[in-house]
């Protein structure tokens, strides 16, 4: 059974710990260094998180467009921490270099290799701890059945059932649009949850100082009606 460092959880007694202190400093730490020294984040539709209500847990869905993406999510939504359900592959180091490797290569490939390996290391370092001592939920895109997604699910439920915040990714990954998750849907539906939708726009091929990252934050809505499909419409019906 899954055990979160920072979400010691009894499956058992329902009571799952919520130490939100590393995700609220890597949030605002986040944000700091976006805001301050690199690039600018703007947000739109904040007006619609006053519309949540306050007695039922909220499910944030997004498109998935960078690594960054559930920082810049919970940038936009800083009225309460969020736990996200990411793949498990965030807390296997190995698999985080070589990934951050490939990315750094293909966008920064002017610079010497040893440049890109010592950057990607440090990022996949990064990733690795953020992802071990926060509030991430893992679970396996490549099999559903795993005892990993259960678990998850239903810590998930539970801290749903004690209005707090969910995030997913429908899409399972950066750029994926094959096959769209209904667990939001599910969720919603066991624990009488808001679903809120957000689009993430597409960041540019390489990284300037001058990017704009644009969020906009779009109305809660309740999952009876709504399939798969029409639950990202109401994601991508906030593109710019």
């Amino acid at each position: 059974m899954y055990q979160n460092t920072a979400i010691a959880t009894d499956l058992s007694s329902k009571k799952p710990n919520t130490n939100s202190f590393l995700f609220i400093l890597t949030r605002e730490s986040f944000r700091f260094i976006n805001l301050i020294c690199y690039r600018r984040i703007k947000i739109h539709g904040q007006e619609n998180l006053t519309k949540l209500p306050k007695d039922k847990g909220v499910i944030i869905i997004a498109n998935h467009v960078h690594k960054m993406d559930p920082w810049l999510i919970a940038t936009a939504y800083r009225i309460a921490p969020i736990h996200f359900l990411a793949k498990k592959e965030l807390t296997e180091f190995f698999t985080q270099y070589h990934e951050c490797l490939v990315e750094l290569v293909e966008n920064e490939g002017k610079k010497p290799l040893v440049i890109h390996m010592i950057k990607a290391c440090g990022l996949a370092l990064v990733t690795n701890l953020t992802v071990k001592y926060s509030l991430t939920l893992p679970v396996d895109r490549d099999n559903s059945r795993n005892h990993i997604n259960k678990d998850s699910l239903e810590i998930a439920h539970d801290l749903l059932c004690q209005n707090r915040t969910i995030g997913i990714f429908p899409e399972g990954g950066i750029g994926r649009k094959s096959q769209i998750s209904k667990s939001p849907l599910r969720l919603a539906k066991g624990s009488n949850s808001v679903i809120l939708p957000m689009f993430i726009s597409p960041r540019p091929s390489k990284w300037n100082k001058d990017d704009v990252w644009t969020i906009t934050i779009g109305k809660p809505f309740n999952a009876d009606g709504h399939n798969a499909n029409t639950m990202m419409q109401e994601v991508y019906r906030l593109k710019p």
